[in-house]
């Protein structure tokens, strides 16, 4: 069987209906490439990790983006990329992290006097004057 006849046989058996069956649902999340602090809290969530968690998963994070590279172990790699790093964007970020960190410590208090079971059980509902608010813009 040439290549061809290969590839066409192939397209065939994949572009059939699947007669056995057998299905399984499987759920997929797509992250993009990369790590930042949301893919973290992406995969923090996903994996229904405690918050004390993600905060040293966060917090690791941050101490290793003020690490230097290792010049030691004479290893040949591309250097890092900071061409990607966005300081206006970094800083909306730290704003909005601000806000959740307070929204977070008003629902473990909660937690703890038993007004809600779960931290992920409330319902938050933010409000501020409007000069507040806008911490997202920009």
């Amino acid at each position: 069987m040439d290549s061809l006849e290969e590839k066409e046989l192939i397209q065939n058996i994949t572009e059939q209906e699947y007669k056995e069956g057998f299905v399984t649902d499987v759920e997929q999340v797509y992250i993009p490439k990369g790590l930042n602090e949301d893919i973290i809290r992406t995969i923090s969530s996903l994996k229904e990790e405690p918050q004390w968690l993600l905060d040293f998963r966060l917090d690791a994070f941050r101490k290793w983006q003020r690490m230097e590279e290792p010049q030691w172990g004479h290893l040949d790699m591309p250097k890092i990329d900071k061409a990607y790093h966005n300081e206006e964007l970094a800083a909306k970020w730290e704003r909005i992290i601000a806000v959740r960190e307070e929204v977070t410590k008003a629902a473990e208090e909660a937690r703890r006097d038993k007004v809600i079971g779960h931290s992920l059980d409330a319902a938050v509902a933010i409000t501020a004057p409007p000069k507040h608010i806008r911490i997202t813009a920009a």
